[in-house]
């Protein structure tokens, strides 16, 4: 049961993410691309030219973060990057407060 928390809580908060970022674009219809992220700032893992990109959005102070990395990322980055069907994009999404803020510069 402990397992089911471990996939369904990042799946919310990436359906609460993508919700907000539709909501923020309001009448721009910009298309998120690789591209488009790559010229952000955001690491990119996997071949590029990969059909599917799942997108990571975390907090380096975020407990559900840290146990996606403890349980689930090797996972998908064995069986899905390192073949190449996908890739894995990360973004900074510092929503615990101002150390948050700072972890995420930190990391660039």
């Amino acid at each position: 049961m402990k397992k089911y928390y471990l996939i369904a809580i990042p799946v919310v908060i990436g359906i609460i993410v993508a919700l907000y970022l539709q909501y923020q674009s309001g009448d721009k219809q910009e298309k998120i691309t690789t591209q488009t992220l790559i010229q952000n700032g955001s690491p990119l893992m996997g071949n590029s030219n990969a059909k599917i990109t799942i997108l990571e959005w975390g907090d380096y102070q975020c407990t559900y973060c840290y146990k996606f990395h403890q349980s689930s990322k090797d996972a998908i980055i064995e069986e899905y990057v390192n073949t190449g069907k996908v890739n894995f994009v990360f973004r900074d999404f510092p929503l615990n407060g101002p150390n948050s803020v700072l972890a995420a510069q930190g990391s660039y």
